[in-house]
């Protein structure tokens, strides 16, 4: 008598469906990116951050506008520790430095202090904007000049040194200078320049 292959309990049991692949594909894609984001929460230097990046080209003097930032995600590897992620911290703050469309905004191309003490090397430094005495100077000047500050003769005072070798930051319009200073100078500078032509020796 021929003896029957077949087994009835193992059907079901061969080949899985597609349903079930499906399934199991969904569920390990699914384990995957809980993995990948448990990495980035146990790494705070993998993944992406959000900063800020200019909208469009911004030139040296310009005050900054909604309109003229966006938020971007870059890859945290790349993003500098003093790139702005704050609206707060870049409306109504004025340019120092050219900014190109796309390009992260920190406080290095702002009027700040942190530019200022950059440039000088001292704590609590500040960016003072001059209008030299004598225009011409203006055209010869480049950002990264130094300079010597001197107040003109006026009726009550005489001509009397401000500053030794301060630091160009920009030129804004072809008529104003936007120098870094010490604090105690910067103080000086600004409150001088309310009193008496100021004059720029380039020094280096």
């Amino acid at each position: 008598m021929p003896v029957s292959t077949r087994r009835p309990w193992l059907k079901g049991l061969g080949r899985p469906r597609p349903i079930a692949i499906r399934r199991g594909l969904g569920i390990f894609v699914l384990l995957v990116a809980a993995t990948l984001a448990a990495a980035d929460l146990l790494n705070p230097d993998s993944g992406y951050v959000r900063v800020f990046a200019s909208a469009r080209d911004l030139q040296a003097g310009k005050t900054i506008e909604k309109a003229d930032i966006v938020q971007r995600d870059f890859p945290r590897d790349l993003v500098p520790k003093n790139a702005l992620r704050e609206e707060k911290d870049l409306v109504g703050k004025t340019v120092a430095l050219p900014v190109s469309a796309g390009e992260l905004i920190s406080h290095n191309r702002l009027v700040s202090s942190q530019l200022a003490e950059e440039l000088t090397g001292e704590q609590n430094s500040k960016i003072v904007a001059v209008t030299p005495a004598e225009a011409g100077v203006v055209a010869v000047l480049h950002a990264g000049d130094l300079v010597d500050i001197i107040a003109g003769e006026t009726e009550k005072t005489s001509t009397a040194p401000l500053a030794h070798g301060a630091r160009v930051v920009n030129i804004i319009e072809e008529e104003i200078v936007l120098i870094a200073l010490p604090s105690g100078a910067a103080e000086l500078v600004a409150t001088a320049s309310l009193d008496s032509p100021l004059t720029l020796l380039i020094t280096g």
